[in-house]
């Protein structure tokens, strides 16, 4: 099917570039993404502890019978699926998110080559072979399943199917419900092709499989299911993460640089959307997925959907040679990046003093890092010495140690909140009956008081050295 992207003639577009979508190409693409994910598969469940909280839920419900969402809004199908690979290990749920990654590349693919998109080869390879997406195509997240989910409903949308792109948006809000964001860039496309009777039944199939998908969580929550965790980030604390971790630092700054010196290019963009619609729904797919971001702007996953739309737009505005460049600064600053993580208050004399390339600020290092740093700090928490009768909040530990301790110790939830982001880690516990310590995730006073009136004492743990190998515990008053 060919749509206004091709039949805008860029003289790009002319250039010979590879096919990924089928055939042989298709297949050393394949084979090149498993082979760089292989090596990332180990180290847990992943940096992000959100990852370990997926687990607890399968676990508390195999153990249960009981289904608890790992975090609301709540992520029904995800946490479901996990429960069924937790037999294989983080092995097993990493590598399940990987392939599932894998086909959002080849759909990915096929969708570049339908629209017509200048040098779709190239577009293919950034979206492949990004640094953070390998990170979080390797961990047990959700954000691919989603993502490959609302490509395919795009590819869908585009060879007129709007039912079936209904219906796999719907299944892809069971995964993550933000995905339903997208009914808004779907529905500018359908009104700019002038479909619009195709809207009505997209918009309905979508709502009504998300509502069907949904329904363990939406039952028991009712309307908390909408709670979402939230964050107030100084603009320069946004920029650190997403500037070191997103494309890397200097990949974010080549990216930059090529659009300043393609700024004839980025001026152009309004004009051609009449008659090239679809730059219309990357541009808007990129604005709602930014704003989406911008609630948690510390969670660098909510970008995750930005990128395969982000690459599109790199694909029509930068020349072929520029558009290299960028993905080969981008791939590099996945392993040696230059660290800005010192940087504060946009000050270009702190710039100047701490701005220095390293490999362990680099996304790829940097993720492999914090996933062994977390195991060992999660295994060395229950062997810490700490006197009987003692409570101890371990933070944000909490599901890391719950996973890796399961069996171990007895866990139990000390209060039943179901306003809680994450009632089975927030509100969770762990009990060492021969040690008598209770191990707990955040410190409610009424639960603390509780505590301190059956006379326990209250210990908060943190690392206690640069390898997160031992634990350093801090009597409460």
């Amino acid at each position: 099917m060919t749509v206004a992207v091709r039949r805008a003639g860029c003289a790009v577009s002319r250039l010979p570039d590879i096919d990924f979508s089928r055939g042989r190409a298709a297949w050393w693409l394949a084979l090149a993404f498993l082979l760089t994910r292989i090596p990332l598969l180990g180290g847990g469940y992943g940096a992000d502890t959100d990852a370990y909280r997926v687990v607890l839920s399968g676990l508390h419900l195999w153990e249960e019978g009981e289904y608890l969402p790992s975090r609301l809004p709540g992520f029904p199908l995800h946490d479901g699926l996990t429960a069924l690979l937790l037999w294989g290990g983080p092995w097993l749920t990493n590598l399940s998110t990987a392939l599932v990654a894998l086909g959002g590349v080849l759909v990915f693919a096929r969708l570049a080559q339908v629209l017509g998109v200048p040098a779709p080869g190239l577009a293919v390879l950034g979206f492949a072979f990004t640094p953070y997406l390998a990170v979080t195509s390797t961990a047990t997240y959700d954000y691919h399943f989603a993502l490959t989910l609302v490509l395919a409903c795009y590819l869908a949308a585009v060879r007129r199917r709007p039912i079936l792109a209904g219906v796999l948006l719907g299944i892809a809000a069971g995964f993550r419900i933000t995905s339903l964001v997208f009914l808004v860039p779907l529905a500018l496309l359908l009104v700019a092709e002038r479909r619009p009777r195709d809207l009505v039944p997209a918009v309905l199939a979508a709502l009504a499989v998300a509502a069907v998908c949904l329904l363990p969580v939406a039952i028991p929550y009712r309307l908390r299911l909408l709670t979402f965790a939230d964050s107030r980030v100084s603009p320069d604390g946004v920029i650190r993460v997403t500037g070191q971790w997103a494309l890397g630092a200097a990949g974010s700054l080549a990216v930059v640089v090529a659009l300043v010196a393609s700024w004839r290019r980025v001026a152009a963009l309004p004009a051609r959307l009449n008659r090239e619609p679809h730059i219309g729904v990357w541009l808007l797919a990129v604005a709602v997925w930014t704003a989406a971001f911008l609630r948690l702007p510390v969670d660098l996953g909510y970008l995750v959907p930005l990128y395969p739309f982000g690459f599109l737009l790199l694909a029509v505005t930068l020349s072929r040679r520029m558009f290299v460049a960028v993905l080969a600064a981008i791939a590099i600053a996945g392993f040696v990046d230059l660290d800005i993580q010192q940087l504060h208050n946009f000050d270009p004399r702190v710039a100047a003093r701490t701005v220095r390339p390293s490999w362990r600020v680099a996304g790829i290092p940097h993720d492999q890092i914090a996933r062994r740093r977390w195991q060992r700090y999660a295994r060395a928490l229950p062997d810490a010495p700490v006197p009987p009768h003692s409570a101890v909040l371990t933070q944000g530990a909490f599901p890391d140690v719950a996973v890796l301790s399961w069996g171990r110790l007895e866990y139990a939830i000390v209060k039943r909140d179901r306003r809680a982001i994450s009632m089975l880690s927030d509100n969770g516990s762990l009990t060492d009956r021969d040690r008598g310590v209770i191990y707990l995730a955040v410190s409610e006073p009424e639960v603390l008081a509780r505590l301190r009136a059956a006379g326990y004492s209250v210990y908060r743990a943190e690392p206690a050295d640069k390898r997160w190998s031992t634990v350093l515990l801090t009597p409460l008053p």
